[in-house]
């Protein structure tokens, strides 16, 4: 006994972990900063995705002030331009972390599991409630949104309160995205089994992988194509905002077609 609490003391782990567990995972570490890596990456794609619906909902108040004011129909570019800079804020932050994802995975394809067991299992009880919780507050706000927007429009307000509550709601729905997109990446950083096949991916893998790609640019270019075409044919002005429904249902084609290339190539490895 004394001399299995010796060698517990040299290689520093428990005297359970030295008689049961795996010596290798004890000693792993996170030599490429991995843990780090994920939350900074975690970290960005929320503060993006929030940036996104913050924009949005500036452009939604920022219309209802100019109703509320009668401001001249030329301030539409106002609010317009505001949006763009939260786009153009968001869309930088994507390339980047997204830029130095890509890189980090290529210079480490392979990672060593590290993350314990208490750990996954901690992290996952909280999941339970980063998902919950966000997901009750955007049918809570769903609610709010129509029941106020009823109240509002029954007693005669005008389309700049509309604005304002469709403003607010969507702050709200941004801050949820934010907290779900923050929650999934951190689900999938420990998941290393998961991260080495994506990076390190056999042949049908990566065929499977280009087909997804292919497929999903080919419908979002048809759902840009015909929205500019039939803005286009349509020749009104409202036209542009009135067809902005193609892209929704472009992005749920994109999932479809994900859905059966995955099916596809599950029942070929069968």
């Amino acid at each position: 006994m004394n001399t299995l609490l010796t060698l517990c003391e040299v290689f520093g782990v428990s005297l359970d972990t030295l008689l049961r567990g795996s010596a290798e995972r004890s000693f792993a570490a996170d030599t490429a900063g991995y843990d780090a890596h994920m939350d900074r990456f975690a970290r960005a794609i929320a503060l993006g995705v929030a940036l996104v619906l913050a924009g949005v909902a500036f452009l939604m108040a920022f219309e209802g002030l100019r109703l509320y004011f009668l401001w001249d129909k030329a301030m539409e570019g106002v609010g317009v331009g505001g949006f763009m800079l939260f786009i153009l804020l968001a869309a930088v932050i994507f390339i980047v972390h997204g830029i130095q994802h890509g890189n980090f995975c290529k210079k480490y394809p392979k990672l060593e599991p590290f993350y314990t067991q208490q750990q996954i299992d901690r992290y996952d009880q909280k999941f339970v409630w980063l998902i919950a919780a966000p997901v009750a507050l955007i049918l809570a706000d769903v609610i709010l949104l129509l029941v106020v927007g009823s109240l509002l429009e029954s007693r005669g307000f005008g389309l700049s309160y509309s604005c304002w509550l469709l403003a607010v709601f969507l702050l709200v729905l941004g801050g949820c995205a934010a907290v779900l997109a923050w929650a999934g990446i951190q689900k999938s950083k420990y998941d290393l089994e998961a991260y080495n096949r994506e990076n390190s991916p056999s042949p049908a893998e990566k065929k499977q992988e280009a087909l997804i790609g292919a497929a999903c640019g080919s419908i979002m270019l048809v759902a840009a194509a015909l929205y500019v075409g039939l803005a286009a044919m349509d020749g009104s002005r409202y036209a542009w905002r009135e067809l902005w429904w193609l892209f929704p249902v472009g992005g749920i084609a994109c999932g479809a077609a994900v859905l059966v290339i995955n099916a596809l190539f599950q029942n070929r490895r069968k």
